[in-house]
């Protein structure tokens, strides 16, 4: 999941512009954390942890218990028409993202 927060700002410009006020313009900013298994991290846990759910690792046999975490409001799973429809539950997704991924130091998953 990655996106993009935008907010407006005014460059210190001492001289402002022609009429006399400073310009506004808007800056993004946009921040990925990487989720690998090499950094002692998983996306499994991760996933859990977004949504506030209980998700086990099928990988380390972890249970991820966020049920009582606060403030999510709506979770919904998209995926395409070619999808297997097991996919649609959070736990076979995730666990299935894990297992695709052998090596240690390679990304499973991104949160921004």
């Amino acid at each position: 999941m990655i996106t993009a927060k935008s907010q407006p700002f005014t460059p210190a410009y001492p001289w402002g512009t022609r009429t006399g006020t400073a310009a506004k313009a808007t800056a993004y900013h946009c921040s990925i954390k990487v989720i690998s298994r090499g950094k002692g991290k998983s996306a499994v846990a991760a996933a859990a942890y977004w949504v506030g759910e209980k998700i086990t690792n099928e990988f380390d046999g972890m249970t991820h218990d966020y049920t009582h975490k606060g403030g999510v409001v709506h979770t919904k799973i998209l995926l395409p028409d070619h999808a297997p429809a097991a996919f649609s539950d959070r736990a076979v997704l995730w666990n299935e993202v894990e297992k695709i991924e052998k090596s240690k130091k390679r990304p499973t998953c991104a949160e921004n």
